[in-house]
């Protein structure tokens, strides 16, 4: 994986839950998922996923404020706001918001969550979640060759 040094985030939105048919939110949604995972879908490593999941994602973005990014991700599904808490409620499934940081030498994001994102996520009945990548001038140096 090529890392560059360069702070930012990634955005998920994944739809969890026991077993459900994600072929079906993306026919109700009208959107391509990026990712699809199935409840006992064998992993790499060998594991039994132990869910379903059905989620899109934006790639790493070289941005230093995570609300204007939220804004650019949600824009095309705001509307959709009851659209979105109707399906999780049909798939008994909740939906995850997972939000990537990667700071480089100290370099953060502007961590800012606005009202009107948070009452969003709030009326999808979404969870919040970050993950943080931090690395330093020694990494850098590593991943240069």
């Amino acid at each position: 994986m090529k890392y560059r040094n360069k702070s930012g985030v990634i955005i998920h939105l994944t739809l969890c839950g026991e077993k459900f048919n994600p072929n079906n939110v993306t026919e109700k949604l009208g959107i391509a998922p990026n990712y699809i995972r199935e409840k006992n879908d064998k992993l790499e490593n060998g594991n039994i996923f132990g869910q379903t999941e059905w989620g899109f994602e934006t790639e790493w973005i070289e941005n230093q404020d995570l609300d204007e990014v939220l804004n650019i991700f949600f824009s095309s599904i705001r509307e959709k706001a009851s659209q979105l808490k109707r399906i999780a409620l049909e798939c008994n499934a909740n939906w995850s918001l997972l939000i990537g940081v990667k700071i480089w030498n100290e370099q953060k994001p502007i961590l800012y969550l606005s009202i009107k994102n948070v009452q969003f996520l709030s009326e999808i009945g979404a969870d919040i979640g970050f993950d943080y990548y931090c690395y330093g001038f020694e990494d850098i140096e590593e991943h240069k060759h």
